[in-house]
This record gives structure tokens, C-alpha cells and sequence, in this order.
């Protein structure tokens, strides 16, 4: 039986979270390099990346009152994530629908209705030890925004809420963990453990359940 207990942080600065068209080849493990189309959304605030599940369910009752089973009509799976990279043009269009330029040339964001363009997601952290951790949107849509703030002692970001679509295979998220190497101390040798994938909206018991936070 293996116990371990971490926090997270993100594999880099300004690389823990990463997007690309839907329809881009995803990594299955913690090892695969990103395809070269996945751009990372730059620096995310200290808040990290938070996921969470809302499952509906009805409780049926009998006769007398108590509850006999639950029925499941569904769920819903996001993450939350604050994006504090003013020239990142490709977290402003996710946020907003219509971004384009350079920071260099200038950037303009145009704000309107209709639906914001879809994206897979890849999050990449790092536990203690070198664990590594990796949470795979295949396809996921910012479905809320928090208050754009401009003020002297607060980072000015866009705080978004991202809705997880299901694939053609019915999941939402697929979650990847793999122990990291380390030095063993009595003979100075490194060991290495065995990876588990965990899918959310399955049948796979890796899946998780709740709300859990990624901390950058």
C-alpha cells in the first residue's frame, strides 16, 4: 500500500495550464510531450486551478418515507482558474470570444454574445518528490467570468469558470499521476513507480468526485 500526501504546483511559471484547438491529438500519460499546437495561458494567480463535480441526483422514496435508492440524472465538471497574463491573447480570446494582435502591436478584445470558442485543456503539476500530475480536458468552454478588476494592490486577470464537455466516449476528464523519482537514502540508488490514469465520468474508479485545487 502506498501513502502520499502533496500539494501541487505548477511544472513551470507560466506553464501550468495549456490549450489548443479541440481535435488535437491529448496526451494518455504523465510522459508524452504536449503537441506542438497546445499554447500555454502564461501566469495564473495564486488561487491555482480548482476542479469541481456537481452531480444530480434524486432521492426515491417509498411509502413511510425512507429513502430506498438515489437516481443520477447527471453532472457537470469544471475548473476555475485566474489568468493573470495581460498579453496572453489566447486566454483573452477564451475569456471574451474575439481577441487578436500582439502585445507588441497592440491587442484588441471585443466582448459580445454567442457561444466562446471551445478548447482542450491540458494541466500540468508537480507533487513532492517530483510526482507528476496531469488533468486532460478534452473539451472544455468558459461558461462564466468573474469581475475584471483594475486596482493598485490586485493583479488584473481574467478569472474564468471552464465547462468540461463530454467526448465521444462519454468522459469529461481523464486524470494521469505518476511517482516521481527519488533518491533512495541508504543506498543513494533512484526508484520510480508505476503510473495510474484516472477518467471522470466513467466507469473507471480513478475518477474523482468533489472539488479539488491545484495550487500554482
Amino acid at each position: 500500500m502506498s501513502n502520499y500526501a502533496s500539494a501541487a504546483k505548477p511544472v513551470s511559471i507560466g506553464g501550468g495550464v495549456s490549450v489548443a484547438p479541440v481535435g488535437t491529438a491529448l496526451p494518455t500519460s504523465t510522459a508524452e510531450t504536449l503537441n506542438q499546437a497546445f499554447t500555454a495561458l502564461g501566469y495564473i494567480s495564486t488561487d491555482g486551478v480548482a476542479r469541481s463535480r456537481s452531480d444530480s441526483t434524486t432521492e426515491q422514496k417509498v411509502w413511510g418515507g425512507p429513502v430506498v435508492a438515489t437516481t443520477t440524472e447527471g453532472y457537470t465538471e469544471t475548473i476555475k482558474l485566474k489568468v493573470v497574463d495581460l498579453a496572453n491573447v489566447e486566454a483573452l480570446a477564451m475569456a471574451y470570444g474575439d481577441a487578436t494582435g500582439s502585445f507588441a502591436e497592440g491587442i484588441t478584445v471585443k466582448s459580445g454574445g454567442g457561444e466562446r470558442p471551445h478548447r482542450s485543456i491540458v494541466v500540468d503539476a508537480i507533487g513532492r518528490d517530483n510526482a507528476k500530475l496531469r488533468t486532460v480536458i478534452p473539451d472544455g468552454v468558459v461558461t462564466a467570468l468573474g469581475d475584471r478588476v483594475y486596482k493598485d494592490n490586485e493583479l488584473v486577470g481574467c478569472e474564468m469558470t471552464i465547462t468540461a464537455i463530454a467526448d465521444s466516449t462519454g468522459h469529461t476528464v481523464y486524470e494521469y499521476i505518476k511517482q516521481g523519482t527519488v533518491a533512495a537514502a541508504s543506498s543513494g540508488t533512484e526508484t520510480t513507480g508505476t503510473e495510474t490514469g484516472g477518467e471522470t465520468g466513467g466507469d473507471n474508479s480513478g475518477g474523482e468526485s468533489g472539488g479539488e485545487t491545484t495550487g500554482g
